[in-house]
């Protein structure tokens, strides 16, 4: 893991599949109280959904990154009412 801009990053660039759920999880759980944070999925369209539906399950308040950062998520830990 680094930082990026002071948030801390998880770079899923060569991370199976199968695998994805427990990274995204734990670093989610264990930056909790330091939020935002950062995922980087790549140009993976099946990794990008795999994060999209782990945050969205866990509640979580993210923004998707936009042009070049597009597969990119900022999440904000704030639950979604």
């Amino acid at each position: 893991m680094a930082k990026e801009h002071g948030l801390e990053v998880l770079d899923l660039h060569g991370t199976y599949h199968a695998d994805v759920s427990n990274a995204v999880e734990s670093f989610v759980f264990k930056h909790f109280s330091n939020m935002p944070v950062k995922i980087i999925c790549g140009n993976s369209t099946r990794m990008t959904a795999i994060v999209f539906g782990i945050l969205m399950d866990l509640e979580l308040s993210f923004e998707r990154g936009v042009g070049n950062t597009y597969n990119t998520f900022t999440v904000n830990g704030d639950r979604y009412e």
